[in-house]
């Protein structure tokens, strides 16, 4: 469902300006805070929130109502886990663990069968007489690499051939989506992959070089004596146009704790008039 904080719709609704969206749910108390949140932020007339079925009343079962629009696609974030005990053990796998505490509920995290029974009753109900149209393209998310080839399996077997699955990765969390889709709409069939390596290196960018240059000298020159407080300065050039004025102590506005005593070339900044 589209939990307590509806967030997805929500933001859906700030990204374009003229979609609309039915979130459904199937717990009570999320039920009453996605509707709290949607109020909330004025976007009743745009967002139209519906109580999911549970069991064997259906996964889609607002899409059987006669919605007086087709919908383009649908989002979906299923139950990874069939068990609390499997959700459990694959934590304890993980190579490192998870930078951010997991907030959501059981219901949101566990159901029979996991991901893969979830999705395959998505898909069961989408190939029913009139949802087929119902939908442009149905899709859905899925945390696990074989629950991917579990599906899409099932997808070619049922004779669906127009499905598209796309990998992304958020820090050091991969997810898929897989989406299918009964109209004759299709997907350019294209695999996105990083270009192959040049033959020989790429020459370096001028800006990269001059970088590279700069933070050489700089180690060069941070290993020489600096000079002392008390070194003569040079005489200041004199000029037929302007008269050569004495140099004035002045009062700087950074604390002596701050006061560089090592460098004689520090530029000091005055607050205030002359």
């Amino acid at each position: 469902g589209t939990g307590a904080s509806a967030i997805y719709p929500l933001i859906g609704c700030a990204l374009w300006p003229e979609a609309r969206f039915v979130a459904t749910e199937s717990d009570t108390a999320s039920l009453h805070w996605a509707r709290s949140n949607i109020v909330l932020n004025n976007r009743s007339e745009r967002i139209v929130l519906l109580e999911a079925g549970t069991g064997t009343c259906g996964i889609l079962k607002p899409f059987h109502d006669d919605l007086h629009f087709r919908a383009t696609f649908t989002m979906c974030n299923p139950p990874f886990y069939a068990s609390v005990h499997e959700m459990e053990e694959l934590a304890a796998k993980k190579a490192a663990p998870a930078s951010t505490v997991y907030t959501g509920a059981e219901n949101e995290s566990v159901t029979p069968g996991g991901e893969v029974a979830f999705v395959r009753s998505m898909v069961d109900e989408s190939a029913q007489e009139g949802m087929r149209n119902r939908c442009l393209w149905y899709t859905s998310m899925l945390g696990k690499a074989a629950s991917v080839e579990t599906l899409t399996a099932y997808l070619r077997s049922i004779n669906v051939d127009n499905y598209a699955v796309y990998c992304f990765t958020h820090g050091r969390t991969r997810r898929w989506l897989l989406g299918w889709s009964w109209s004759d709409i299709r997907l350019p069939d294209v695999r996105p992959s990083l270009p192959p390596p040049p033959p020989y290196p790429p020459p370096l960018c001028t800006d990269c070089a001059r970088t590279l240059l700069r933070k050489s000298h700089e180690k060069q020159t941070s290993h020489r004596q600096p000079p002392t407080l008390h070194q003569t300065p040079p005489p200041a050039p004199s000029s037929p146009c302007l008269p050569v004025l004495p140099l004035l102590p002045c009062k700087t506005s950074y604390p002596p704790s701050r006061t560089s005593h090592s460098n004689p070339s520090l530029s000091l900044k005055v607050r205030g008039g002359a």
